[in-house]
């Protein structure tokens, strides 16, 4: 799969289109694939501060395992 910027975008505007969801802030690093990509949506504003709450748990393992 060829994964590029417009992929990304286009996810996250399918994200913000939900009603549940008002801010996006993805990250996606890949050595592998040479892939490294930022973006926010929404009410998200990039250098903003967020809590993760308890989904930081599952993000700290995923981390880990990488």
């Amino acid at each position: 799969m060829n994964v590029n910027e417009v992929f990304f975008n286009q996810l996250m505007e399918k994200m913000l289109k939900n009603k549940n969801i008002f801010g996006v802030a993805l990250c996606v690093e890949s050595d592998k694939n040479k892939i490294s990509w930022t973006g926010n949506g929404g009410n998200i504003k990039a250098g903003d501060k967020y809590f993760l709450t308890s989904v930081s748990k599952l993000c700290t393992s995923i981390m880990v395992y990488i």
